[in-house]
């Protein structure tokens, strides 16, 4: 008799997990250097796989919150956060860039473009990028709630 193959485990079922969707809750409340220092402590707990797995279930619950659905091919938008005035890719910060990137590569669930965009930025700036990750994600969710969504 063959042993039974072990239960494939699902994002909530990690033990970084908690952590992930803290940091993404005070995002959301505007606590943001509590959510810096979730992720921080995620980091240092559990390591940078971890981490991109955290940013991916980010992805995922702001594009569950704006109705797009996996494997959808987007294109990021930027908006300035005072006016609101839609930019051009090429007059938005380099960090909102590539977040905006990243969260389209993995609306798409392209591994390709979301393993070359983390090695796009140096190692030791990745803080700036992962804060602006995070932020764009928790704007999609906190703007799709104020329009009546998730």
């Amino acid at each position: 008799m063959q042993p039974s193959p072990k239960p494939k485990l699902g994002a909530a079922d990690q033990p970084w997990y908690p952590a992930a969707t803290n940091a993404l809750m005070a995002e959301i409340d505007g606590q943001h250097e509590r959510a810096c220092v979730l992720v921080e402590g995620l980091l240092g707990a559990f390591g940078w796989q971890a981490l991109q797995s955290a940013m991916q279930v980010w992805a995922d619950h702001a594009m569950r919150a704006v109705g797009i659905a996996p494997g959808t091919r987007i294109k990021p938008t930027w908006r300035e956060m005072t006016s609101g005035e839609v930019t051009a890719a090429d007059e938005t910060p380099v960090h909102a860039r590539w977040a905006g990137q990243m969260l389209a590569a993995r609306a798409a669930m392209d591994p390709q473009q979301w393993e070359a965009l983390l090695k796009a930025p140096p190692a030791e700036e990745m803080g700036p990028y992962i804060e602006a990750y995070l932020s764009m994600a928790a704007t999609q969710i906190r703007d799709a709630r104020g329009a009546g969504g998730a």
